[in-house]
């Protein structure tokens, strides 16, 4: 599976906590592994929970190294997710 989607669940919203609870990012679907981010995002599917955990990885290097107008168009209101 080589395509990578987010999903938003309903009952991940904005003004929730602004930090969520990490306990554990990760969560299996059907077949398929997903992590949650700390702007609210579901990521996935992953064919496993290595590979999921793997993704986790590259999500944080991806995000640490991002230029922040391109996290702009990822997360709109990324300031209010940080804060």
């Amino acid at each position: 599976m080589n395509q990578v989607i987010s999903i938003k669940r309903s009952s991940e919203r904005a003004q929730d906590s602004k930090i969520p609870h990490r306990g554990n990012r990760f969560f299996k679907l059907g077949d398929n592994w997903y992590f949650t981010t700390r702007e609210g995002f579901s990521m996935g599917p992953y064919d496993s929970h290595e590979l999921a955990d793997k993704g986790t990885e590259d999500y944080l290097a991806f995000v640490s190294r991002a230029d922040p107008k391109i996290l702009k168009l990822l997360v709109p209101d990324l300031q209010a997710v940080q804060a």
